[in-house]
């Protein structure tokens, strides 16, 4: 892995990096991202996945930013950053 993570960091454009470490940290921040949306990306990796599911959990977020009814413990209510940038 460390082997790796050099190759990329010597060999992607500087602006993709700094893209690519924007997109970490909004992972990190995002109340719908955390430890269990990355727990279930890896997941996903391993196993084959749904656009079925793709397509419901993709409705859902749509739902929840448009002031629609939301799911519990979906994290997407009130009017947080991560809210704003959905409806957007």
């Amino acid at each position: 892995a460390d082997k790796a993570a050099c190759r990329m960091e010597h060999g992607v454009p500087q602006e993709i990096m700094e893209r690519f470490l924007e997109f970490v940290r909004f992972v990190e921040s995002c109340p719908r991202a955390g430890a269990d949306w990355i727990a279930g990306f890896g997941q996903g990796c391993n196993q084959a996945r749904s656009r079925e599911r793709c397509a419901a959990c993709i409705a859902t977020v749509q739902e929840a930013a448009s002031g629609g009814e939301e799911e519990e413990g979906t994290g997407a209510g009130g009017d947080s950053a991560a809210r704003r940038n959905l409806r957007d």
